[in-house]
């Protein structure tokens, strides 16, 4: 009984929430809180009949805590197929990645919602407890070696098609005021070494971008990639390899603020 306790915890801690953007992610959503909140019920009542068993271990309590504990594995089972679902929700709305790298999300993502849509089949209402701790130790292992690596190699590359999406959004301004800015140096109105140089550092800034998406693409990969890499911290590791962009992305938004103004002013 105390390791099917210990994997419940367990699994609370590593999950946590993606915020629904539009109607699709708002459904997927709003299917994983109504999941999540029957997953924490069916919990809190497994661990009261669980703890009054091991106090008074007779027959009728063995009972009710068989019973809790399959209650128990089929909504966790839903719990992690809702959250599954709504990463692959978020991942079809992302413009920052390519179609090929959606793909890759999906061709891992999806057997996983199936198996655990089809595991309800394999844990059945007649099964004994000691059944259902086994069972329960078996889903604990496919949570940790299959599904959780997928949970982060989706999560991490959400997360760079949002820095992606914005780097792209200020590159369509960018764009529109470099053109304008040309436009005012053949008028007469501007200096041209003033604008070649902001401009250079503003590209240095994009660079300096590029440069990091590359690099979390790499890291992204590696949970994957290699035998040894520790799962538990590859997101981690994929938001530290990003992170220097938030930075870049800021002064890219402030010298792009800075250069439509001054092209305001000699309009």
């Amino acid at each position: 009984m105390k390791k099917v306790f210990v994997i419940v915890i367990l699994f609370l801690t590593i999950i946590f929430p993606i915020y629904a953007q539009d109607l699709t992610s708002k459904k997927a959503f709003n299917d994983y809180i109504f999941s999540q909140d029957n997953y924490r019920n069916s919990l809190t009542t497994f661990n009261l009949k669980k703890d009054s068993y091991l106090k008074n271990p007779t027959l009728s309590l063995k009972e009710d805590t068989r019973i809790a504990l399959y209650d128990f594995l089929s909504k966790r089972n839903d719990y992690k197929r809702t959250y599954l679902t709504v990463i692959r929700t978020r991942t079809s709305e992302q413009s920052g990645i390519t179609n090929d790298e959606k793909g890759a999300i999906y061709t891992k993502i999806d057997p996983e919602v199936v198996w655990y849509e089809k595991r309800k089949d394999n844990v059945k209402s007649t099964d004994s407890l000691e059944d259902l701790i086994s069972k329960s130790s078996e889903e604990d292992t496919k949570y940790q070696t299959d599904t959780l690596p997928i949970i982060y190699f989706s999560l991490g590359n959400i997360s760079l098609s949002s820095i992606i999406e914005l780097k792209n959004s200020h590159i369509k301004i960018y764009d529109k005021l470099k053109s304008e800015a040309n436009e005012l140096v053949k008028l007469g109105r501007a200096d041209s070494s003033l604008f070649d140089r902001w401009f250079k550092d503003i590209d240095a800034e994009l660079t300096k971008i590029n440069n990091t998406e590359g690099l979390t693409r790499e890291e992204i990969q590696k949970i994957f990639n290699s035998d040894n890499y520790q799962i538990k911290k590859s997101y981690d590791k994929v938001v530290e390899k990003l992170s220097p962009a938030q930075e870049n992305l800021l002064k890219l938004n402030s010298f792009i603020t800075e250069l439509e103004l001054t092209i305001s002013e000699k309009r």
